[in-house]
């Protein structure tokens, strides 16, 4: 008799649902917690700064990977048909991705840089279109260069310590001297470093 009380009574779809819920929000504080912990010790350790900087693109790509997860299961337990509303974001998605197709760019090229890493935050280098620079920012949609001296670019004079920002997708197309680079490898192979 008692599990019968049990079974009618306290196993309910709504229970079910909140103990869905309750274990969705577990699994997202041990990301948030525990992984975050893990992975950000094992990035300390290794020598490469790639990894600092592509964590917060994984670490968002997760979070969405997450709340996609919750929305679709959620969506299931209530019986809605997800076929349909996966279809239309499928095209929806297609869409944006064509409307954003230079943004996309431009990122891909930022990951590319950072993957690359032709230069470095503070490295002196001179741009395809002749200027010198030292490098400010390297984003993922934009680099920003800081002038070291007084120039003329596309017929204006720009002052020393003023920034430029070229979306990366130019700079992953066209030629960057990288001056610090090469001065570390002399270096290197005087056996000075």
């Amino acid at each position: 008799m008692f599990g019968i009380f049990i079974k009618e009574f306290m196993i309910t779809k709504d229970l079910k649902l909140v103990l869905f819920f309750v274990a969705l929000m577990v699994m997202y504080w041990l990301k948030n917690k525990l992984f975050k912990k893990v992975v950000l010790y094992i990035i300390k350790r290794t020598p490469t700064t790639l990894d600092d900087d592509m964590y917060p693109l994984f670490s968002q790509l997760i979070n969405l990977c997450i709340f996609g997860t919750v929305i679709v299961s959620t969506l299931l337990r209530f019986g809605v048909d997800v076929k349909s509303i996966m279809a239309t974001a499928g095209v929806g998605s297609l869409a944006i991705a064509f409307a954003l197709k230079d943004t996309l760019t431009n990122v891909l090229a930022g990951i590319m840089i950072m993957a690359d890493r032709p230069f470095r935050i503070g490295d002196n280098v001179k741009l395809s279109s002749g200027e010198f620079v030292i490098v400010l920012d390297i984003g993922l949609r934009r680099t920003k260069f800081l002038f070291n001296e007084d120039v003329v670019a596309e017929g204006i004079k720009v002052n020393k310590d003023s920034v430029l920002i070229i979306p990366n997708v130019d700079l992953v197309k066209h030629k960057v001297y990288n001056y610090s680079y090469a001065n570390e490898l002399k270096m290197r192979n005087k056996g000075g470093i």
